[in-house]
């Protein structure tokens, strides 16, 4: 990438709740303080999954790099009228940088839960599966609110994402989507099982990703074009 800090910026959240998870976990394990938020949890051990997947959103989906995948080419967005590729595939090459991004999230945290909580293969394979497909929706919900406001004008690259007012509104987005799915699992929890909750999460996923996606690639060709058409 042209600016390093903007790469470092995406993966250092990649780390961050994987670890905050860990020292969380150290801490019911050695101070007796914590010991009925231990006993808490080992209670709901039949909803473990529901809530990994949950724990795997936040932590893939808040790490700035979609909600700023325009705003961080700055003045240098000129470039774009210079490759001769289509609109589609500019589209493509920050989707999948920002995939990436997010499916090191989604893995990362699901391997420390799935050691700290005994899960079994299965499980933490679905936990990935529907983790990444709930980010993958908040990633296009962010992308699209980036696209159409970008912030170009900036002299500090920190400004294109610690003071970027779309990385701000993503924010309450990833966080108030993830507080939705963890109501619908707490109205649900004595209704149906853990699998039930789970392929609900992915189906709200699977269809928001859908309909987001086909706003974003509107969106996008015509960022790219009124983009073109202001440059020349």
């Amino acid at each position: 990438m042209r600016i390093p800090s903007f790469s470092f910026n995406g993966l250092a959240s990649v780390f961050i709740f994987p670890i905050l998870i860990i020292i969380f976990s150290f801490s019911l394990n050695s101070s007796p303080d914590f010991a009925q938020i231990k006993t808490f949890i080992d209670k709901y051990s039949y909803f473990y999954v529901p809530v990994a997947i949950i724990i795997s959103v936040l932590s893939s989906s808040l790490n700035s790099v979609a909600s700023s995948v325009i705003s961080r080419e700055g003045k240098l967005v000129s470039e774009l009228k210079s490759l001769p590729v289509s609109y589609k595939d500019i589209f493509i090459s920050k989707f999948i940088h920002v995939s990436e991004i997010t499916f090191m999230g989604t893995f990362f945290s699901t391997l420390v839960l799935g050691f700290l909580l005994k899960l079994n293969i299965f499980e933490i394979i679905m936990i990935i599966i529907i983790g990444f497909i709930n980010s993958s929706f908040l990633n296009v919900l962010q992308m699209l609110v980036d696209v159409s406001r970008p912030k170009l004008t900036w002299d500090n690259p920190q400004k294109a994402m610690k003071q970027n007012l779309n990385v701000a509104i993503s924010i309450p987005i990833v966080f108030g989507y993830s507080f939705i799915l963890g109501f619908l699992g707490f109205i649900l929890i004595n209704s149906v099982n853990q699998w039930i909750i789970s392929i609900l999460f992915m189906v709200f996923g699977v269809f928001g990703f859908y309909f987001i996606y086909r706003l974003l690639i509107v969106a996008f060709k015509k960022f790219v074009d009124k983009d073109i058409s202001f440059i020349s």
